[in-house]
């Protein structure tokens, strides 16, 4: 069994997610911005799927992949489906399923294992835009998205 860490895991495809990885017996370090939302989580989980091997974190994970790669830690990013039936997406064109499949997939397949710095489609490899590879321009979006949401 793998140990998993889920961001935005208190909602959405995240909290589906968990409830997946849960019920295949791995280890999950939870990450949520609302403490009350994650104890709950844990309680949940907990309850439907038998697993006490649960942890909850608040935490920033920006720019995680280049520091964590000599650990054995692996970093990817993913887009897992399009419009998914959530609180923030328009009509929904792909399931829940969908999603929860892409994400199980990048991270518990063997052949990820060692995958770190990459970009998923779905479950397919792709190439990000040019702006996501550019080290200036991500910096400048870090410091937009500090500002914004006042981290």
């Amino acid at each position: 069994m793998k140990t998993v860490l889920i961001t935005g895991a208190t909602d959405g495809l995240g909290k589906a997610v968990a409830f997946e990885l849960a019920s295949q017996g791995h280890e999950l370090m939870l990450h949520g911005r609302n403490p009350q939302r994650g104890k709950l989580l844990l309680e949940e989980i907990s309850a439907e799927t038998g697993n006490q091997r649960l942890a909850y974190y608040n935490a920033d994970f920006a720019e995680m992949a280049p520091q964590q790669k000599d650990k054995g830690v692996t970093v990817n990013a993913l887009h897992p489906a399009t419009y998914l039936p959530t609180k923030i997406g328009p009509s929904p064109v792909s399931k829940m399923e969908d999603g929860v499949e892409s994400v199980c997939m990048l991270a518990i397949a063997e052949e990820m294992a060692d995958m770190t710095g990459k970009y998923f489609f779905q479950t397919r490899e792709q190439r990000a835009s040019a702006q996501a590879y550019d080290a200036t321009e991500r910096k400048k979006l870090m410091e937009l998205s500090f500002k914004l949401t006042g981290v």
